[in-house]
């Protein structure tokens, strides 16, 4: 007998307050649920561990991956396709139809149903760090919720601030559909970002020409090809780091020639090396003790230290 949407989200939730609930979901390829869910029958924001398409009803297929963060409605019709082996597995966030008014909407709709917006959007590298570390220092988390609370209401206040001011125009890859070759670029490189794929290979499975698929993917992403495929190993990278795993190896699994370029390229992503990540899990709760010093340094955050998508184009060979 299926479990019921209130059954299934008790059985995944690690932390729950009258505010605020945290859970973790995961789902392989070969359940029987993976390639049609049922809908989640609570609000639901999910940060993915794993590259997965998510084909909603009200938008259609998106590559959803670590550098993105999906909203989900109770009653939200989906289909799921795979990209990855370890199939889907995410940390989600929910909250009560109140919070997210007031988040979202500023209490200006009260008495309608709230609805999410877009499904899909990106996912800074602030707010993946804050969120990783949220959920990591969560699983040994004894003391009073009051410092768990804070934190997930923190990181839906900025995701609510990405939609109703956001800083910058949100790229076409979440709000609206994506021309096929960008599709299938995204599918191709997510599927092994630890592989020097070259340029010509991943045109050659997109369908179009290496320079036509470099300017459409720009246009459509706000990222070049090599920015998208770092940004997906130096995020696997994190999560490796937080898991305990040493620093040489995880460089050698996400694809990096040298322990040096594996670090310098985190430390652009991240504003910090990769040794500091385990020791920040012992500073205060799902902070970056390293995060306010560097903003208040510079006065930019941390996705402007990121390493460069300059030009139109990649280099020639996806290399680390």
């Amino acid at each position: 007998m299926e479990n019921s949407a209130k059954e299934r989200m008790i059985a995944q939730t690690i932390f729950a307050s009258r505010s605020i609930r945290l859970g973790r979901f995961e789902s392989s390829p070969q359940a029987a649920d993976f390639c049609r869910p049922a809908p989640p029958g609570h609000y639901v924001v999910a940060f993915p561990e794993t590259e997965v398409v998510i084909d909603y009803a009200r938008s259609g297929p998106t590559v959803v991956d670590t550098t993105t963060a999906t909203f989900h409605d109770p009653d939200e019709q989906y289909l799921r396709e795979k990209i990855s082996a370890e199939g889907d597995r995410c940390c989600w966030l929910s909250a009560s139809e109140d919070v997210l008014n007031r988040l979202f909407r500023g209490d200006r709709s009260a008495g309608e149903i709230f609805r999410f917006g877009l499904p899909v959007l990106p996912l800074s590298t602030n707010l993946f760090s804050r969120q990783r570390l949220l959920f990591k220092q969560l699983s040994s988390y004894a003391g009073n919720p009051g410092p768990i609370e804070e934190e997930a209401l923190g990181l839906l206040s900025e995701l609510a601030t990405t939609v109703t001011m956001p800083r910058e125009p949100v790229p076409q890859r979440f709000t609206r559909r994506l021309r096929p070759p960008v599709e299938a670029a995204l599918r191709f490189v997510a599927s092994a970002p630890e592989e020097a794929r070259s340029l010509q290979e991943v045109a050659y499975n997109s369908g179009c020409s290496a320079h036509h698929l470099c300017h459409l993917f720009r246009e459509q992403t706000g990222q070049t090809i090599q920015g998208y495929r770092n940004s997906l190993r130096l995020r696997r990278g994190f999560d490796q780091l937080i898991a305990g795993h040493k620093v040489s190896a995880v460089a050698a699994r996400q694809g990096f020639s040298t322990h040096s370029q594996f670090s310098t390229s985190f430390r652009r992503e991240f504003g910090a090396q990769p040794s500091s990540i385990r020791r920040s899990l012992n500073g205060s709760f799902g902070r970056l003790p390293w995060l306010a010093s560097q903003n208040e340094s510079t006065g930019r955050t941390l996705d402007q230290h990121s390493s460069g998508d300059r030009g139109v184009c990649a280099p020639q060979t996806l290399r680390g």
